[in-house]
């Protein structure tokens, strides 16, 4: 009876394991979500659906600024520019998205053709109403699909001032070699697991890619950390570990900055 009852406990872990969204999505399997079934995008797709990346990035405030923009291509009247902003900003984003303002109705309803698996159970226009119920069903629902294909994000910023100056220090930031760019990731994850040739490369997931290039973050940051203890006299440096779970100190995909180690933080 003990063993019987051993296996079936064990039997119960292997399940719990399998159905673990951790799991499945590090194996590139479909996830049962609280939207429904969602596919994994490859690294192939990345081309095409880094459009929807950009939207999804974007805060509904920053949404608000996109469909001004795209208003004041659209008409000079300074009326009718005065009164579309009073109209934004006394309404939720979502509202503009069911009124279909600049295509972003059609729009959204092709990232869900491409989001989820497309099967009988999937009725792209009801799950459209779920996710843009209001700006917050919305702001949860795009989050859950940068976080299931282990896209890292930082939200932009509101003030359209604040943003420039981000994006200008982003991009010196990348011309220093301080951040990574996808095809920095790419080349890297080719250099440092025994020269993977593209096309396998290709085929990986988005969040298996992700996760690969933390991995090996994780493999530089152990390295660098021996190497600077081994003239540390002070002990004011910490090993890092580099099986350690992913976390936020590797949220801002960035390289190892050396002078963080002067500064006795952890990389």
């Amino acid at each position: 009876m003990g063993l019987w009852v051993d296996e079936m406990e064990n039997n119960k872990n292997i399940y719990e394991h399998i159905n673990d969204s951790e799991y499945l999505k590090i194996n590139g399997y479909p996830l049962h979500s609280p939207y429904g079934l969602l596919r994994p995008i490859k690294v192939c797709e990345y081309g095409y659906f880094i459009k929807y990346i950009t939207f999804l990035k974007k805060t509904s405030n920053n949404l608000k600024g996109l469909l001004f923009s795209n208003m004041m291509k659209e008409t000079k009247n300074k009326d009718n520019l005065l009164n579309f902003k009073e109209l934004l900003t006394n309404n939720e984003v979502t509202m503009f998205m069911h009124q279909n303002y600049f295509g972003t109705k059609d729009f959204i309803m092709d990232l869900i053709n491409i989001v989820f698996v497309n099967d009988d159970n999937l009725d792209v226009e009801i799950m459209f109403y779920k996710i843009t119920k209001n700006d917050k069903k919305w702001n949860e629902f795009r989050k859950y699909i940068l976080s299931f294909n282990g896209i890292i994000f930082k939200d932009e910023s509101g003030d359209s001032e604040i943003q420039r100056f981000n994006n200008l220090s982003n991009a010196l930031k990348e011309s220093k070699g301080d951040s990574i760019n996808f095809e920095s990731m790419f080349t890297s994850i080719m250099a440092f697991t025994g020269g993977c040739q593209p096309d396998i490369i290709n085929n990986y997931t988005l969040y298996q890619f992700h996760a690969v290039f933390n991995r090996i973050m994780c493999g530089k940051n152990y390295d660098t950390s021996v190497l600077f203890k081994t003239v540390d006299s002070k002990g004011s440096i910490k090993i890092t570990s580099w099986a350690k779970p992913k976390d936020d100190v590797l949220k801002s995909n960035e390289f190892v900055k050396l002078t963080s180690l002067s500064e006795k933080k952890e990389i």
